[in-house]
This record gives C-alpha cells, sequence and structure tokens, in this order.
C-alpha cells in the first residue's frame, strides 16, 4: 500500500512538473493576442472628421486667446472644413442618419457664421458655444471613431444660469470662455468619445 502511495505521489510530482516548465514555457514565448480595432467608417471619411475636429480645437484655442482676428480665420478655415466632410459611408448605414448628420452640420456652419460676423469677443464666444452645442451630437450621431475627445461644462460660463460647454484633446479643464486665469479651471468632464 505504501508502494502504491508512493508511485502515485511521484507519478504527481512528474505530471506537475511538466506542466510548470514544459506547457507554462510553450505559452510564455507565445505573442499576446491584440485586440482589433473595428472601424465601421473608411479612412476617408475618418479623416475628413479628424481634419474638422482639428480645426475646431484650434477655433477653441482662438476663443481662449480672445484675439478677434485669429477667431475668425479659424471659423473660416473650420467652416471650410465642415463643408467638405466625406459623408458618403454614412448613405450606406441608413439615410436618416445621413439626413441628421447634413441637417447638424449646417446649423454648425449657421452659427460659425454668425461668430465671422461678430467684432465683440463675448458675442464671438456666446456664438462658439453654439457651435460646440451642435458639434458635440454630431460627433455622436455619425459615431466618432477618432481620437479621445472630452466634452467639458461650466455652469457658469456666461452667467450664473447659463453654462457653456466645449470639446478637448486632454482631460485638462482650460476654459475657452474666460480670460483670467482663475476662472479657465471652471468646468468638469461631462462625456468622452
Amino acid at each position: 500500500m505504501k508502494r502504491l502511495l508512493a508511485i502515485i505521489f511521484l507519478a504527481v510530482i512528474i505530471y506537475v512538473a511538466y506542466l510548470f516548465f514544459f506547457s507554462g514555457s510553450k505559452h510564455a514565448s507565445e505573442p499576446k493576442p491584440v485586440a482589433l480595432k473595428v472601424q465601421r467608417h473608411s479612412a476617408a471619411f475618418n479623416q475628413s472628421i479628424s481634419n474638422a475636429v482639428f480645426n475646431y480645437i484650434n477655433l477653441k484655442d482662438a476663443i481662449a486667446d480672445a484675439d478677434t482676428t485669429k477667431i475668425k480665420t479659424e471659423t473660416q478655415r473650420f467652416v471650410t472644413v465642415m463643408d467638405s466632410l466625406k459623408l458618403d459611408d454614412l448613405k450606406k448605414d441608413d439615410s436618416t442618419i445621413f439626413l441628421t448628420a447634413k441637417q447638424q452640420i449646417s446649423d454648425i456652419n449657421a452659427n460659425a457664421q454668425d461668430i465671422i460676423s461678430q467684432t465683440d469677443v463675448t458675442e464671438m464666444r456666446e456664438d462658439f458655444r453654439m457651435v460646440s452645442e451642435n458639434v458635440y451630437p454630431f460627433l455622436k450621431t455619425i459615431s466618432y471613431e477618432g481620437n479621445r475627445l472630452y466634452w467639458i461644462t461650466c455652469q457658469s460660463a456666461f452667467g450664473q444660469d447659463k453654462e457653456g460647454s466645449w470639446l478637448s484633446y486632454t482631460p485638462e479643464i482650460l476654459n475657452p470662455y474666460f480670460t483670467n486665469a482663475k476662472e479657465r479651471t471652471c468646468g468638469e468632464i461631462k462625456d468622452s468619445l
């Protein structure tokens, strides 16, 4: 009986050693699987949207600098890019999404044109708030696939009862609606895309 237990014990030790030395090394040398990035849209579509977001961020930065000449220049660039978006991918999915996106672009451009017609930076900021309020749902409608964006809101950007929101590449709060360094930290992240 002792001999049988010794043989079973020895067999278990050999089996565990085999698993430890041979099976473990096999898995350690295999490359780990990499998650596939599934894209719904074409490269051309995604590039055109990325260009629009880039120009939006440049406009936001100009608004933050309160340089009215730069604001008008960046707004015109933004409108030009928005007018040249390659939205054909949306026609493949659902015509309702395509029509909704087209309407949102029209609203974005109308508010952006209002920025160009203003001379006062406060009015420009108010119009930029409306541009932002339209860009955010537009990106959600089209299922944005670009770099991470943060949707940030300051509850008192335009007084006690009027908030202002904007998109940013970084989670750092740099409020474009204020020039005062103390007020530039007003805001909190509400969402990310």
